[in-house]
Order: structure tokens, then C-alpha cells, then sequence
């Protein structure tokens, strides 16, 4: 049985997840709060396998939570929730320590599974946020490839000495 913890400061948010949550066989929403100190406070006297947390809180934020849970190496593996899906704060929040990373608008099935995914050691990115980190990739990249091509390459590709070979053309790589 997987062990769930909501954390949202909107009751209609935690309402809502727990009713898709509870309606699986395999999972069980042992509490929620509305904020991040008022779960932490009873994560200590109950832990579980995931929080499923808000990235916007009054006063701690989900990104705080996050980062203060790795520090205290708690076993507890964190999704934090959001409506924001650009700029830096998703990477941020994953970096920090983060199992995963959902849009507030993702549906049942995708908390669901990413509840599911998280508790048993994956990391969960939302389809987003992948799509959108895969095309920063491919860019940075390209980019990469340019530098070296023009004889002022450096970057991972060059500095480990794995030179980008062969994609010194006129047309824009694949």
C-alpha cells in the first residue's frame, strides 16, 4: 500500500486528488494539510511513501519542503504540484530533490501514475515540461556544435574530450 500526504492550501485542490487517490486499491491518503508546516509537523509523527505537494504556499513553499526533507534524509519521495510549468522553478524543484513534477491541470490517471511511479524510486516529469526540457536540449546542442565547428567549441561535448565529429555542416543538425 502506498502511503500519500497532500499538502495544498486550497481545500477543493486536496478534496479533489484525494478522491481520485482513494479510488485506488493500492493507495491510501494517510492525511493532507493546508500548509507546509502543518505537514511537516505531521510527517514527523507519520511518515509516508509520497507528498503530493503544492508548489505555492503561504509562508513555506513546496520548493522549502522539498529541499528540507532531502536535508533531514527523510524517506519520504515528494511530487510537487503546480500550475506553473515554465521558467526556472520546475528545474529548480527538481534539482532540490524533487521525485516529480506535475501540472495542476494533468488529469486522475496522470496523478494517479505518478503517484505510482514516484513510490516505487522513478522520477515523474509532467509531459510538459519533458517536451519543453527535450527542446532546450536539442538547442543547447545545437549550439555546442556550432562553437566547435567555428573553432571556438567548448562545452561538455568538447572539454571531455569527446570533440562533436562530424557535424561541422552547413545544414542544421538532426
Amino acid at each position: 500500500m502506498i502511503r500519500v500526504f497532500l499538502v495544498d492550501d486550497h481545500d477543493m485542490v486536496r478534496f479533489g486528488f484525494r478522491s481520485f487517490l482513494s479510488n485506488q486499491t493500492d493507495i491510501d491518503v494517510v492525511g493532507d494539510a493546508a500548509s507546509a508546516e502543518e505537514a511537516l509537523t505531521q510527517l514527523k509523527r507519520q511518515p509516508v511513501d509520497v507528498l503530493v505537494c503544492d508548489l505555492h504556499l503561504p509562508g513555506m513553499s513546496g520548493l522549502e519542503v522539498t529541499e528540507r526533507l532531502v536535508r533531514s534524509e527523510s524517506p519520504t519521495r515528494v511530487i510537487v504540484v503546480s500550475a506553473q510549468l515554465d521558467g526556472p522553478l520546475p528545474k529548480r524543484v527538481m534539482d532540490a530533490g524533487a521525485a516529480g513534477y506535475l501540472s495542476k491541470h494533468c488529469g486522475p490517471d496522470e496523478l494517479v501514475r505518478a503517484v505510482r511511479d514516484v513510490s516505487r524510486g522513478k522520477r515523474y516529469l509532467a509531459a510538459e515540461i519533458a517536451q519543453q526540457w527535450a527542446l532546450e536540449w536539442r538547442w543547447w546542442r545545437i549550439a555546442i556544435r556550432r562553437a566547435h565547428c567555428q573553432g571556438n567549441g567548448s562545452g561538455p561535448d568538447v572539454d571531455q574530450g569527446r570533440a562533436v565529429r562530424g557535424h561541422c555542416q552547413t545544414s542544421e543538425p538532426e
